[in-house]
């Protein structure tokens, strides 16, 4: 399995012949193979999650599966327009949360973000991927008590759905912008599940984001297994 990053929480996972793309929204577009079938996600409609732009890699490959949040709007005259595409024409699955099925050869169940749209497990050919989108703990300094605390019982409820489940690779925000909680979330998702491979998110460029978890002792017991992304368009090869 290769994985790539590109920005954000954009990554392109490869297994065998197959591709699948998350929550593409900005830089290059990633370069895939025409024989290779690709799976194209978006989690929700936030612009730092969604670019239209995913609709051309309907002419640069040959087999292209889109699976989008049911919250992002498809306004078929614009994107037209704008990409000369006509989306009738393509393979569409739109998603909503608590949803388990199979989309050609690949499994995928979404649950229930905490902020829009859904979170996805993906399997294929025995590997099993977790791609939280905005599904986090979002415990904001400024934010009231209360909201916070819903927040939370919301996030660690859709993530004891998955107690002890075994995750290749995971995709997990860590924002700074949620100052000292910026790891709360990461945290209890490697605490509740047997990953392999944790690749933090949504960090807004800021790199040094991995030794600041590594400094902390709550992670400690899987610091080994917190991937230290450093620059766009890195790739790593998992066994």
């Amino acid at each position: 399995m290769k994985v790539t990053f590109l920005q954000h929480s954009g990554f392109l996972v490869e297994i065998g012949d197959s591709a699948f793309l998350f929550d593409y929204y900005r830089g290059v577009l990633p370069d895939v193979s025409k024989h290779q079938k690709l799976y194209v996600f978006v989690s929700h409609s936030h612009y730092d999650h969604y670019n239209s732009d995913i609709f051309l890699l309907h002419d640069k490959v040959r087999n292209v599966c889109y699976i989008l949040s049911d919250d992002i709007i498809l306004n078929k005259a614009d994107i037209e327009a704008d990409l000369h595409v006509n989306i009738e024409n393509l393979q569409i699955r739109r998603v909503v949360p608590n949803e388990d099925f199979t989309f050609h050869d690949c499994e995928v169940r979404t649950l229930m973000s905490t902020d829009e749209g859904v979170a996805f497990i993906v399997s294929y050919e025995g590997k099993t991927i977790y791609h939280a989108g905005d599904l986090n703990r979002w415990v904001f300094p400024l934010q009231e008590a209360q909201r916070n605390e819903w927040v939370g019982n919301v996030y660690m409820n859709e993530i004891d759905s998955l107690e002890n489940m075994s995750f290749d690779a995971a995709f997990v925000p860590v924002d700074p912008t949620l100052q000292d909680g910026f790891y709360l979330g990461l945290d209890y998702f490697m605490k509740h599940t047997n990953t392999k491979y944790v690749f933090p998110m949504h960090f807004w460029g800021n790199f040094g984001i991995y030794k600041r978890l590594l400094a902390l002792p709550e992670t400690k017991s899987y610091a080994d297994r917190i991937v230290n992304i450093t620059r766009y368009g890195e790739e790593w090869v998992i066994d």
